[in-house]
């Protein structure tokens, strides 16, 4: 089942599954932003890879948008983030 899929079944009144987008710089850290369905938990996930994931942070989305600052993670080649509703 696709996270789109599976958003749907779930959530039922919305159409689409939240979006999250990150940004960071070579020295900082990054900083993710999700704009989605009000009064939500998201559970913001990281990994180094997209099969093993490492829970970072627990927000409740109580205004349609929620912040994340993460730490720098500069000595990795690679990291990828997500949210998920439980």
């Amino acid at each position: 089942m696709s996270c789109e899929s599976w958003w749907r079944e779930r959530e039922g009144a919305w159409s689409a599954p939240p979006d999250l987008t990150g940004v960071t710089t070579a020295s900082g850290p990054v900083q993710l932003t999700l704009v989605g369905p009000t009064n939500l938990l998201y559970v913001f996930e990281a990994s180094t890879n997209p099969v093993h994931w490492t829970k970072i942070a627990v927000r409740t989305n109580l205004t349609g948008s929620g912040d994340f600052s993460g730490r720098a993670a500069t000595e990795l080649p690679q990291r990828f983030y997500r949210a998920v509703v439980p």
